[in-house]
Formats: C-alpha cells, sequence, structure tokens
C-alpha cells in the first residue's frame, strides 16, 4: 500500500501539539508548579476570608500555568516554523508492505521493519506511525482521496504492527531450546 504527499508547516505544528499534549511528565510539572502557586499565594495572603485567598490563590496559579502553556505553544510554534525544515516539508511516498515502511523523499529513503513501529495514532487530521515516543511518519489522511483508502492504510498498518515477528526479521527472539 501506498500514499504520496507534501507536508506543511501546519502538519508538523499539529504533530509536536499532539505530540506534546500526551507527556505525562509535562502534566506533572504543571500539575506541581500549579500547586507550588496555589499553596504559596494561599500562605502569603492576608485576608480573612477564606473564599478570597481560595480564589486569588487559584487565579495566581492559573495565571502561572497559562503563562507556561502559552510559551510552550511559542516554542512548538517556533520549532515547527523557523527551522531548517527543507528535508521535511517536502514530497513524501510512504510504502507499507508486510515486512515493514518504506518512506521516500527527494533527500533519502528509510525502512523501519514493523517492530520498529511504536505506535499507530490517528487525529481528526493524520494518521501518525510512531518510530520513537517523540518521532513518527505524519501523513495526512487528506492525501488518500477519501475515508475508505484511509481506512484500509491504517487497518493494513495495524494488523502488520501486531502480528507476531517472524524469526528472520531484527527484533525477534531466536527460537528457544
Amino acid at each position: 500500500m501506498r500514499v504520496s504527499y507534501r507536508l506543511s508547516r501546519k502538519d508538523i505544528l499539529r504533530f509536536n501539539v499532539h505530540r506534546a499534549l500526551r507527556q505525562w511528565l509535562l502534566w506533572v510539572i504543571h500539575g506541581l508548579v500549579f500547586g507550588f502557586y496555589l499553596w504559596t499565594t494561599w500562605e502569603r495572603l492576608d485576608s480573612d476570608s477564606a473564599l478570597a485567598r481560595a480564589l486569588a490563590a487559584l487565579f495566581t496559579a492559573a495565571l502561572v500555568v497559562l503563562l507556561m502553556l502559552v510559551i510552550e505553544g511559542i516554542l512548538l510554534l517556533a520549532v515547527s516554523s523557523f527551522g531548517r525544515n527543507r528535508t521535511v516539508l517536502t514530497e513524501h511516498e510512504v510504502t507499507l508492505t508486510e515486512e515493514g515502511v518504506s518512506e521516500s523523499t527527494p533527500f533519502g529513503t528509510t525502512f523501519t521493519t514493523w517492530a520498529g513501529i511504536t505506535a499507530i495514532r490517528e487525529t481528526r487530521r493524520h494518521l501518525l506511525l510512531y518510530t520513537s515516543p517523540n518521532s513518527a511518519h505524519v501523513i495526512p489522511k487528506a492525501a488518500f482521496g477519501g475515508s475508505s483508502a484511509c481506512r484500509a492504510f491504517t487497518e493494513f498498518a495495524r494488523r502488520q504492527s501486531t502480528r507476531p515477528a517472524r524469526a528472520d526479521e531484527p527484533g525477534s527472539s531466536p527460537p528457544g531450546p
């Protein structure tokens, strides 16, 4: 199965946002920062009203976390838009076979066996074939020309990625005694 497409800056930005929102460590850090500012604001306010203290502390902590999210958004936008992305923002051809995933661009070809595909995710606009926690083949669903072609491509990828590895594939276990 094969699909050809050209990635845009929006595709890369959407992938980076999708990936960032699913990183548990990021959520833990935001929670700790929120809790710290909530507690310190609560402790420093001199109001006798518990409601006033709670609202002020909540507002301050939420404002700090919002500021952190804005800064992270700006960084994601900068990484997606201003880097030297000529090898990414180009024509791609992804081919799925029983052996693995091949991606060709004007700059080269890569091949990953199914054992190297760590996750397959879908968003409204993209099919993501992850090769590590932070990188994936980002395939716009619009490249398929129809939902049935996209569905067939995705189902084939899911079937291949969950099948047991053959003994001659890299990453497979040697036969037992």
